[in-house]
């Protein structure tokens, strides 16, 4: 097996990257990850989540668990830590698998499944895992399939049972985001007193909207409900309107890319000047400057809770609505917290003012780069 298999950083695609940043937000409780690929552990790695080791951060989720069989399940215990579970076998596992058989060690069962029989059923220390933390999971919180064909039968049924037991009312206690939609989806909608009109968000193959706009779309609302949390009433009317021109998912509206790329940017460069300042909910200690992530190139700050004033999001939102409207001239993704104005053929670097309040408030300091040459030369 080769052992490149790992996906770059640079390489992660928009909707793992999205659902990375929700995990920080504490807006997923688990994940099931039914692949073998490492993609959705390398978003996580991205985002500034650890395997293993914690770091001090001001938010609650610092690192992940894979979780295959009932071996890793302790690993579930430890404090901030998020669960990723792979019951049909993880690439990384057996890499760790092979290592430890180099150096001499005894293994132990090795799970990489791949046939329909074998992907229909799981061995008992997997039966484990799906019992106590899966089931638990389910009742919990609502449940959202991407790209989920439902054909597990061991999956499925338990799924059916629990909705069964639970009976959740969430309007999105159920949704489907995937191409088709088929029988054992139904089941499974029916279980929630769902059908497929309000359960199925179907995306596109070769055309819009596809799985990354979904995505996008999500994270783009979710910062802009943040934002309007944030500022005061007489400033909120230009980001519901933004809101609502996202009422459906737009693949080529500003504000998703802005939300994606722009956004994390500059709240990261907020918390490492010292603007904002939490303290580690483990040691309830001022977390330092410096101590907040700059690399990976993702690393995600989230934008709530830490219980303190996001001066962050203000100055943001505050900047939002200062850009002059229509916002389609402007590329966001081309450069780290920068704005690229595509029609001045200008590059606009927004620089931070400074620690105090009124000062950084007012968003001062704007420069622009000319990056390319006039139109008109």
């Amino acid at each position: 097996m080769r052992s490149d298999y790992r996906c770059q950083v640079i390489g992660n695609t928009p909707r793992h990257r999205a659902l990375a940043r929700f995990v920080v937000e504490e807006r997923v409780r688990a994940i099931v990850s039914l692949n073998w690929d490492t993609l959705l552990e390398t978003a996580l790695d991205s985002v500034g989540l650890t395997e293993g080791g914690s770091l001090p951060r001001p938010w609650k989720v610092t690192k992940y668990a894979r979780v295959v069989d009932k071996t890793h399940m302790p690993m579930l215990a430890q404090a901030n830590v998020f669960p990723v579970v792979k019951p049909h076998g993880c690439v990384r596992e057996l890499e760790r698998l092979r290592n430890q058989f180099r150096s001499g060690n005894t293994i132990g069962s090795v799970t990489f499944k791949l046939t329909s029989s074998e992907l229909s059923n799981i061995t008992p220390d997997q039966q484990h895992v799906v019992n106590t933390n899966v089931r638990n999971y389910i009742s919990e919180c609502p449940l959202v399939g991407i790209g989920w064909r439902a054909s597990e039968s061991y999956l499925r049924e338990a799924i059916v049972e629990i909705a069964n037991q639970v009976q959740r009312t969430e309007q999105d206690a159920f949704t489907l985001i995937d191409i088709c939609w088929n029988s054992d989806h139904s089941e499974i909608a029916a279980a929630y007193s769902k059908n497929k009109s309000d359960s199925f968000a179907q995306v596109m193959t070769d055309t819009n909207p596809s799985t990354d706009c979904v995505l996008q779309w999500l994270q783009a609302r979710y910062a802009l409900i943040r934002m309007i949390d944030m500022v005061p009433n007489s400033e909120q009317a230009p980001l519901v309107q933004l809101l609502q021109e996202l009422d459906q998912p737009n693949c080529d509206h500003p504000v998703q890319s802005w939300a994606d790329f722009w956004l994390p940017t500059w709240v990261r460069i907020c918390w490492r000047m010292g603007v904002m300042q939490g303290v580690d909910p483990q040691t309830n200690k001022l977390i330092g400057p410096y101590e907040i992530p700059v690399t990976p190139r993702d690393a995600h700050i989230p934008l709530t809770g830490m219980s303190i004033e996001r001066l962050d999001l203000q100055a943001a939102a505050k900047f939002l609505i200062a850009l002059p409207k229509p916002l389609n001239p402007y590329r966001f993704d081309l450069y780290p917290g920068g704005i690229l104005d595509m029609d001045k053929q200008c590059l606009y670097l927004h620089c931070q003012g400074g620690k105090r309040r009124s000062f950084f408030g007012d968003i001062r300091g704007c420069v622009y780069l000319t990056m390319y040459k006039s139109k008109n030369e």
